[in-house]
């Protein structure tokens, strides 16, 4: 499955969390329990807020709510992220464990499928009028449970757009350009929808390509721990000390030892696939017990949904580059903080640097929707066949 490739890095502490905002966020979470949704069992039922790649109203939808909802801050557009977990990150993740535990079992379908939007951002602009742009790519994934069906992948890369409406005004400003020159070093990943800026403005797919494909071994797409199987994911145990002497375990290419470092993408990788309610659990109370992992607090995700952002080997310190700057991220996982499920992940921006804010999201994944489904992919129509990656 192609997720964002991001490098860790560190966020500096966040200040202490108001009383108010602290009682808040308990009375969220509180609600969010009780009134915890059915989860799907066998069958992925439509949800108004879901898109699928072929349909085009519903795209636009995601991504005009990510438009909005990410940028400068931490994944809200009133600004950054307020911690608003206990003062004991590590508490606040044995919690979500402890719900995750909870929960019966699912019922396997023939196909586990995901959605997803991801996004990055980049600088466009001439001089000193620097301005970001915003561009997105959908991917609908299905990874059967029987290695003899086919696994399909389809990745849809969307037209682009001003990333706030300050951005716009700078992007008229400069003639609304639909590309950058690629030698004024600032990406030119693709053309800008030519209504952005514009009130109902619906970017549009710019190119589709899918991968059809029998995997006999049957690998599951998450491989940062080792290549696992559904049987092989169902069989890991639910005892977190335990588990953490099956990571120890897992060798490199020269057979040495794993190290700490890759304990942690171990155990987000479990959270990232489809693992058994116990198996989450143990990978929660292993991060929790890692030194290098950091509960950023509570989070609005950019399809508007309560969550919680973890940032993975905070002592580790990772760059990227927006247009012609290079700045200093971190790596974030987000989880639901009834289930404990990854839904998505990001990377923001660990202190100011060439103009971009600290706390700033420059990369992101959502995922929309995710579960067992006993329906069976078709190829789509109108796509490249190729490799998704």
């Amino acid at each position: 499955m192609d997720e964002i490739n991001l490098l860790a890095s560190s966020l500096p502490d966040a200040p202490p969390p108001s009383p108010a905002a602290v009682a808040r966020a308990r009375a969220r979470l509180a609600a969010a329990e009780t009134a915890r949704p059915v989860r799907h069992r066998v069958r992925l039922r439509p949800r108004p807020w879901a898109w699928t790649a072929a349909t085009a109203a519903a795209t636009a939808a995601v991504i005009l709510a990510v438009t909005a909802g990410v940028g400068a801050g931490g994944g809200s557009a009133d600004g950054p992220a307020t911690a608003v977990s206990a003062p004991d990150g590590r508490q606040a993740l044995l919690d979500i464990a402890a719900r995750a535990e909870a929960l019966p079992a699912e019922t396997p379908g023939a196909y586990w499928r995901r959605r997803s939007v991801s996004g990055s951002f980049t600088r466009w602009g001439n001089g000193s009028a620097r301005y970001m742009m915003l561009f997105t790519t959908e991917l609908d994934s299905w990874t059967p449970r029987d290695p003899r069906d086919p696994v399909l992948t389809r990745l849809d890369k969307m037209q682009g757009r001003p990333a706030t409406p300050e951005d716009t005004a700078v992007w008229r400003e400069q003639g609304a350009p639909g590309r950058q020159s690629p030698k004024k070093a600032l990406s030119p990943d693709g053309p800008i929808a030519e209504c952005a800026g514009k009130a109902g403005c619906t970017p549009k797919p710019v190119g589709c390509t899918y991968s059809w494909q029998v995997d006999p071994k049957g690998i599951l797409y998450d491989r940062r721990m080792a290549e696992l199987t559904f049987a092989d994911l169902e069989a890991l145990p639910s005892d977190a000390g335990t588990l953490l002497e099956r990571f120890k375990a897992v060798g490199r290419g020269d057979q040495s030892p794993s190290q700490e470092p890759d304990w942690s993408f171990s155990a987000v990788s479990l959270l990232n696939l489809p693992s058994p309610p116990g198996v989450r659990a143990a990978a929660l109370r292993v991060l929790a017990d890692l030194p290098g992992t950091r509960v950023v607090g509570e989070i609005t995700d950019p399809l508007g949904r309560p969550r919680v952002a973890v940032r993975i080997n905070a002592d580790e310190t990772g760059e990227t580059a927006i247009g012609d700057a290079t700045v200093p991220i971190d790596y974030q996982i987000v989880l639901d903080p009834v289930t404990g499920e990854m839904t998505g992940e990001r990377s923001t921006v660990v202190r100011d640097a060439e103009g971009v804010a600290a706390g700033t999201v420059i990369g992101y994944a959502a995922y929309t929707e995710q579960g067992w489904t006993g329906e069976r992919p078709e190829r789509p129509e109108g796509c490249e066949e190729g490799s998704v990656g």
